[in-house]
């Protein structure tokens, strides 16, 4: 006796909102990614220009996380995906947080040499800049903030660090427009990449552990369990998985023995309270296998 069944939310329009959503980001980041590189030449900024290559790394990231969010919605014609491709965001999670860890590292070997050797620049243009720089930045970050999942957390990750960085540029060229201390640039640069090389490192963690099909940390495996076996019918619980497939929707399998032969009705009443235990924890796609005492309880891994 044993049930499949999808407990989630109805996401159609919130799967086309989230995706549109992550399109506007890319768009945005790329059009400003031209912008900076002209910028760059016009106020002779090494900072503006590693950000503009630090930016085009960004729309890389970003696209490939479109596409990957895109095709994750769409059935595949191969049969062997028997979950679809579900899991390419978190992947893409995975790939990103790799590509901004090493921006990260590029970013301070290029900004500690000038605590020694500062550079002379446009200052007019560098505020210019900055000011559009935290506007389209956090326009970008704004259609974010309501998107789900790991992936869109480490693209919102990316565009903040952008934010902080050109409000760090706006500080430096408010104070170098009237006081002439260059070496202010690559300070504030090296202090908020520390920052970010942090916030980077727990969603790398993050996404390896889901990879490795530990259950997501905001689901309490004990409390589930104890849950089932304080239900009246329930005799043991001998084989229980929970894992994710992208962060958000997450896989349960569970195996019990009930103490007494139920009919079935009774059986049905038991997996639709162990549905509802749940759906107080997440959004999940669950099967549920019940035995009786006197049965060998399924195969387990």
């Amino acid at each position: 006796m044993h049930d499949h069944h999808h407990s989630h939310h109805d996401h159609g329009h919130d799967e086309h909102v989230h995706l549109k959503n992550i399109g506007y980001a890319v768009a945005l980041n790329f059009i400003f990614t031209i912008i900076e590189i002209f910028g760059a030449l016009w106020t002779n900024s090494m900072a503006i220009f590693s950000d503009a290559i630090h930016d085009l790394g960004d729309t890389i990231i970003l696209s490939f996380s479109y596409y990957s969010e895109k095709f994750a919605n769409k059935t595949t014609d191969d049969e062997n995906y028997t979950y679809g491709l579900s899991r390419l965001p978190l992947l893409s999670a995975f790939i990103s947080s790799f590509v901004l860890l090493g921006g990260s590292v590029f970013i301070l070997f290029t900004a500690i040499p000038r605590l020694f050797h500062p550079n002379d620049i446009n200052v007019e243009g560098m505020m210019l800049l900055a000011i559009l720089g935290v506007i389209i930045n956090a326009g970008a970050i704004l259609r974010l903030k309501n998107n789900e999942g790991l992936n869109s957390r480490v693209l919102a990750l990316h565009l903040l660090e952008d934010v902080l960085g050109w409000v760090a540029v706006l500080i430096v060229s408010i104070v170098m427009h009237f006081y002439y201390l260059p070496i202010l640039d690559p300070i504030l640069s090296i202090g908020i990449t520390l920052y970010i090389l942090y916030r980077v490192l727990g969603n790398l963690k993050k996404s390896l552990l889901l990879f490795i099909q530990k259950a997501p940390l905001n689901i309490n495996v004990h409390e589930i369990k104890k849950d089932i076996l304080n239900m009246d019918e329930v005799y043991e619980i001998c084989d229980f998985h929970i894992w994710s497939l992208d962060s958000i929707r997450h896989i349960f399998t569970i195996h019990i023995r009930i103490k007494q032969k139920l009919p079935e009705k009774k059986v049905s009443s038991i997996k639709d309270n162990i549905r509802k235990i749940l759906k107080t924890h997440g959004s999940f796609h669950s099967t549920i296998e019940i035995e009786y005492f006197f049965e060998k309880c399924g195969d387990t891994c």
